[in-house]
Parts: structure tokens; sequence; C-alpha cells
């Protein structure tokens, strides 16, 4: 191979390079959220959700069906599920170890075999949230959902009031939703409070031994 033949195909060679890391470049701004949103997407579905999954795997691949099917399957996601995905309060699943820690130490107080009496007690519990695909219905003029329940649920403390919030909820709508819980509070307190309001009085979240 002469002088030019070598020069020439280091050249072609550099071109090649050029063209695909430009082809890879455009992949990864048109297809942005499968490449920039695979790490929080995982960290609230867990790996082996099938979106996960297909946006792995287009991200390896660097095959542009598959990047627009994991696009499609991203752009499809709820819209509290991004909103979660962008704001984590923790980020991350519990600590190794946490779940197994708390069935050895916590529960046994809190089934009254070492706290020396029964906690069990019964809670008007309200739940709230907003409904964007009308499935917990009847929904409000504003999209809202508040759902009331008499539960069983065991407790260490005998504070009078818990108020829950998950992880990564947009600040805005909880507010808005806490509001819809007081002004039911104020409107309905006797109602709410009725056992014969509700068909029947579970445990919290319908098991025993939620907490």
């Amino acid at each position: 191979m002469n002088h030019y033949e070598e020069n020439n195909k280091f050249e072609n060679t550099r071109n090649e390079d050029q063209t695909y890391a430009e082809h890879v470049s455009d992949l990864i701004q048109t297809y942005s959220s499968v490449f920039f949103e695979l790490e929080s997407t995982s960290r609230v579905f867990g790996p082996e959700h099938p979106t996960v999954r297909l946006m792995e795997d287009a991200t390896e691949s660097l095959d542009e069906e598959k990047l627009e099917a994991a696009q499609a399957a991203f752009d499809a996601l709820p819209k509290q599920v991004l909103y979660r995905a962008h704001h984590p309060w923790i980020g991350c699943p519990p600590p190794s170890g946490i779940r197994e820690k708390f069935r050895k130490f916590l529960i046994p107080e809190l089934v009254g075999e070492a706290y020396g009496k029964d906690p069990m007690g019964c809670y008007l519990q309200i739940d709230a949230r907003e409904d964007l695909y009308d499935c917990y219905g009847p929904a409000d003029g504003d999209g809202h959902v508040v759902d009331p329940a008499l539960v069983y649920d065991p407790r260490l403390s005998n504070w009078p009031v818990r108020v829950q919030i998950l992880e990564g909820s947009d600040p805005m709508v909880v507010k808005d939703l806490l509001k819809k819980i007081l002004h039911k509070l104020d409107q309905d307190w006797d109602e709410l409070t009725n056992p014969d309001s509700y068909p029947s009085i579970l445990p919290c979240d319908g098991r025993f031994g939620a907490w």
C-alpha cells in the first residue's frame, strides 16, 4: 500500500467515525427522554418494568425503531409518575434489610406482644388524589377525588392526626387536596365519623398490619 492509499484509508476511517458520532448525537437529541430519563424512570418503576427495559434496550442498541418505541412508551407514562421521577424526595428503595428489621422488631410491638397494651385503633382515613384518567371517581370539577374510610390500624402513637404524603408528589396538588380534605371535615364531620356511612370497616389499605 502506497503513501496515498494509507492516508486515504485513514481519512475515510476518520470521516466514518465522525459521521457515526454525528448520527449518535442526532439520536440522543431526537430521543433525549429515552437517554436522559432512563435512570429516574428505573428508580420509580424498578429495572424490570417493561418501559424501563424497552428504554434500556433502545439506548444500548441505538436502533432507531426501538428508540422511537421507547420514546412513545415514556411519553405515555402518567403525569404523576413523571413528576415523581423528576422530583424524588429520597430517590432510592429502602435500605437493604429494612423490611426484615421492621418485621422482626417493630411488628411484635405493634400487635401488642412487647408494647404492653393493644395499640390497634379505629381511624378516619381520607385519601385524596388527582383523577387524571377518571378511574377513581366521582371526581369534582377540579378533577380531584377525596375518598374517606374508617380503618383499623396498629399504632405506637396516640396522636390524633397523621398526614402522609407520597414521595415526589406535586406540592401544589398536595396543598389543593389538603384544602379539599379540610373542607370535607368542616362540612361532613358527623357523616365521616359515623360507621353506618360505610359498608364495612377494613384494615388500613385493606390489609391487616399496614402502617
